[in-house]
């Protein structure tokens, strides 16, 4: 009696390769988006905070025709916003500012304060910010209140 061995196989067959090309399909539509958006996710440093609560502040000034008032505590890293308007006046924020590793906040005066009127001008100063060899300087413009973020 002869015993008929089986053949060894080389190679995949056409049904292993196609559900390796489906896993790898499915893994990469999962895995592109991520990759697009790469880099994306910076840091926020607290020029950039200020400079968003400055902008938030004027935007909301001219929609609602109120006062907005921002004050900023730089060595506490606190602000506050308060608006007012023929209808009162109130606390819209009160927070802090969360700084990166070595950044602070630098004025000559104790507490910075901005007020937006409803036209969109501003009374107020500007700000340093340092950070780890970087240097960057908060300036807003008073006639229409834009705030920009220069680096020196």
């Amino acid at each position: 009696m002869s015993r008929v061995r089986p053949r060894a196989r080389h190679g995949f067959t056409l049904m292993e390769m196609a559900v390796c090309l489906v896993i790898m399909a499915v893994a990469a539509s999962v895995v592109a988006p991520a990759l697009s958006r790469l880099g994306d996710g910076k840091p926020e440093t607290a020029g950039a905070q200020l400079l968003a609560l400055l902008r938030q502040a004027r935007n909301f000034a001219i929609e609602r025709n109120y006062v907005v008032t921002v004050r900023i505590d730089p060595v506490a890293s606190r602000y506050r916003v308060d608006t007012s308007s023929t209808g009162g006046m109130g606390v819209m924020i009160d927070s802090t500012f969360t700084l990166g590793d070595a950044e602070t906040i630098e004025t000559p005066l104790d507490r910075l304060q901005f007020t937006f009127k409803p036209t969109g001008a501003v009374l107020g100063d500007s700000i340093i910010v340092r950070g780890i060899g970087t240097t960057n300087v908060l300036f807003v413009d008073a006639w229409t209140g834009e705030a920009k973020l220069v680096a020196r």
